[in-house]
């Protein structure tokens, strides 16, 4: 299966839409990822998962907690995304030893921040602000969350 690599802050600038919806958000990064997604409330309270993503063909099924507040589900969302964005697979086997831990590590920490950058894109949105906002300013926004 050939995965197209985007760029973090394209990415997320395009898949938020105007103005912003849940059900907005999944339709367009379905489309610009190629495949039908599906979101499910079904994660469950006291379980260790916080969300998780099942590829299937041209389908990507998303697992969000179900009393969740919709800004935590989106996160979950934007950062399961990513993993299917980059083409991340992961299964128990590949997380044998030191290299393939810290290679799981970098891509947790690289849907993190995508996560981020889409809950910056949303905040920007409702914000009213329409001017994008400079890489070092977005740097800052982050590490402070602000915006």
């Amino acid at each position: 299966m050939h995965v197209r690599r985007y760029r973090m802050d394209d990415l997320a600038a395009r898949i938020v839409p105007t103005p912003y919806t849940m059900a907005g958000l999944t339709a367009r990064a379905g489309e610009i990822l190629g495949m039908r997604l599906i979101v499910l409330p079904k994660v469950r309270r006291g379980t260790p998962l916080t969300g998780m993503v099942v590829r299937e063909g041209d389908r990507g099924i998303i697992l969000v907690p179900d009393d969740a507040t919709e800004e935590f589900q989106i996160h979950i969302l934007a950062h399961e995304l990513w993993h299917l964005a980059q083409g991340h697979h992961c299964t128990q086997q590949q997380l044998v030893g030191y290299r393939a831990t810290m290679k799981a590590r970098l891509q947790e920490a690289m849907c993190e921040r995508f996560a981020r950058k889409v809950g910056l894109e949303i905040k920007r949105q409702r914000a009213g602000t329409t001017m994008p906002m400079p890489d070092a300013a977005r740097g800052l926004a982050e590490a402070f969350g602000t915006v």
